[in-house]
């Protein structure tokens, strides 16, 4: 999977291979990658899925669906299954440590998981989920979210790969950013210089703002 990313060179293929790969290899009924917003709204960009099912492409999941302390987890554990979303959880014991402390689970992938969120996958007829953090400049960028509408349970070398995915495809994202923010940069640079070269010398340069305003907004919207 990660060598077919690595040639790619624009941010809308990657997301848009990065789905149908995990979709192939991993055979989830859906696979979604999302990006989430400065309000912390999740946007789809993009989805393969089976082809029965309706599409979630360009939706918006409000940022109550994944809680700021889940996501400080996501930040923590790059990668999420939930085998059976109807499963009993275990009681654990013992509760507490050696120090008496409560036992810290955040890097355990046997850790149960929230039933609020196993309700809210039941509702939407999942049984399966597996999600994996998209971590862009040490902030959760989005995340791969992969739903099956029956339990699937994933072998460790999956596993693995899967979380070896999630951290190539977040270090290419980031490298194609750079590169996009450079280029815009230097088109600015050229848009610049060619309006300090065609303002020297002219009389009224108030007419010449007027008339490169457009270029103007085309920096200030880049």
């Amino acid at each position: 999977m990660i060598g077919r990313l690595s040639t790619i060179t624009s941010i809308d293929k990657l997301v848009k291979d990065a789905a149908r790969l995990v979709q192939v290899a991993l055979g989830y009924d859906r696979v979604m990658i999302y990006e989430f917003g400065h309000d912390g709204a999740g946007k789809v960009l993009s989805e393969a899925k089976r082809a029965d099912l309706e599409s979630f492409l360009g939706q918006y999941f409000p940022s109550t669906d994944i809680p700021q302390q889940a996501r400080a987890l996501y930040l923590r554990n790059t990668i999420r299954i939930i085998s059976d979303a109807s499963f009993r959880p275990i009681p654990l014991e013992p509760v507490l440590d050696a120090s008496g402390e409560p036992l810290d689970l955040s890097f355990a992938h046997l850790r149960s998981v929230s039933p609020v969120h196993c309700e809210y996958l039941r509702n939407m007829g999942v049984d399966a989920s597996m999600s994996i953090s998209i971590i862009v400049d040490g902030v959760l960028w989005g995340l791969v979210a992969c739903h099956h509408y029956d339990k699937r349970v994933l072998s460790m070398a999956q596993r693995v790969a899967a979380e070896m995915f999630g951290e190539f495809l977040s270090l290419h994202l980031n490298a194609l950013r750079r590169k996009e923010m450079l280029v815009v940069a230097q088109a600015a640079r050229d848009s610049l210089d060619k309006f300090l070269r065609h303002a020297v010398g002219v009389r009224d340069i108030n007419d010449t703002l007027r008339e490169k305003l457009p270029d103007f907004r085309t920096l200030i919207a880049a």
